[in-house]
């Protein structure tokens, strides 16, 4: 870090306990979405679980060595150390000049997440400060350009995140990639997507014997990345399908609850 830090010798006590809370606060809030659910607003489930110690002080520049504490070295990787790679992964996307990458990264997360990287992001831009994260032998470095640039994109894009109801036909299901594909009766583009993970892989091929070419409903939930106001990216998932017999009577596979 540069101007909030006096070379190896110290650093501003309310600049680094911010910027570590910040980062803490990411983290805790990645492991939520990856495991238990991160709600749009409210407290962030399991955040004890999350908690990271400092255990030393990092010279060169300065810094802290920030550590998951257990009784005993763990066979796997734990969902905190996970949640920590994930997290700085994240940084990286923010900082990288690559706009594509960016957009796939903000794709797979909500909101929150969304302006918590923006705040740490802000945090280094308004004191002038420049930063380098390792984390499972990867080294990210983020100079003064880097930062400003994640700073401006997460002040100008958000995450939007809902239920589309599409009226269309099936085009066919990829059981063991869990993919679906799907063209609407308004002749937009075909839309394309995961079928939600907690639809059982052997229930999937039902689907293609069924539903395939039939006039039917999709229930999907969407996300949207917005840049600037325009949407940028979306992605769908696939929740249920949902059809009118001669009868007039709905007949629909099992909606994935919400």
């Amino acid at each position: 870090m540069c101007r909030p830090v006096i070379g190896s010798r110290g650093i501003e006590s309310e600049f680094g306990t911010s910027a570590i809370a910040t980062f803490q606060d990411l983290v805790a809030k990645v492991m939520a979405h990856q495991t238990t659910g991160l709600g749009q607003k409210g407290p962030v489930p399991n955040k004890p679980a999350a908690a990271l110690h400092i255990t030393n002080i990092v010279r060169g520049s300065f810094g802290f060595l920030l550590e998951e504490m257990h009784p005993q070295q763990p066979i796997l990787e734990s969902a905190l150390k996970l949640a920590v790679d994930q997290a700085t992964g994240l940084l990286d996307a923010f900082g990288e000049p690559d706009e594509e990458g960016f957009q796939a990264a903000i794709e797979r997360i909500d909101d929150r997440i969304l302006a918590t990287a923006g705040a740490f992001f802000e945090h280094m831009n308004a004191n002038g400060a420049t930063i380098k994260v390792v984390s499972g032998g990867h080294e990210f470095s983020f100079g003064a350009e880097a930062i400003a640039r994640a700073a401006e994109r997460a002040r100008v894009t958000s995450v939007d995140e809902g239920e589309d109801l599409i009226l269309g036909r099936l085009s066919g299901v990829l059981p063991d990639a869990h993919q679906f594909e799907f063209v609407p009766a308004d002749c937009r583009t075909a839309i394309r997507g995961k079928v939600d993970p907690s639809w059982p892989t052997e229930q999937l091929p039902d689907l293609n014997k069924q539903w395939v070419g039939v006039d039917a409903e999709a229930v999907t939930s969407v996300k949207r990345v917005i840049r600037n106001g325009d949407v940028v990216r979306e992605s769908f998932t696939l929740r249920g399908l949902r059809r009118r017999d001669d009868q007039q009577n709905v007949v629909q596979v099992p909606l994935v609850p919400a």
